[in-house]
């Protein structure tokens, strides 16, 4: 009879082993298929708006502000570059980056005072 009893703890034992495994496993794919979904809604949901920024640039012999890629004036300043030097007058011929309202006020400051 302790074989049998032996036997019957054994097999038991395995059951018990197995069942906690499976659900072990079923438990990870669970919470797999959770963070992948989050991941995807993340993604989604928290796109970054495009930085457009804007460019203070030479226009017809002024100071101008153009908005993003922008070939047209979003604002003349009314500040001639004829009274710059050289060096500035270089950087505003390519165009000067300011990414927010606030920057492009700084550089606006330091360019017309």
């Amino acid at each position: 009879m302790s074989r049998r009893v032996t036997l019957a703890v054994l097999l038991a034992g395995m059951a018990v082993s197995a069942i906690i495994i499976i659900i072990t496993i079923s438990n990870s794919i669970k919470n797999q298929r959770i963070r992948a979904e989050q991941m995807a809604e993340t993604s989604v949901t928290e796109t970054q708006p495009a930085v457009i920024g804007y460019y203070l640039k030479e226009y017809n012999g002024e100071l101008a502000v153009f908005r993003g890629e922008s070939n047209t004036p979003y604002r003349m300043l009314g500040v001639s570059i004829n009274v710059m030097t050289d060096y500035d007058k270089k950087l505003l011929s390519y165009g000067i980056f300011a990414e927010d309202e606030i920057k492009l006020a700084t550089l606006i400051e330091d360019y017309t005072s």
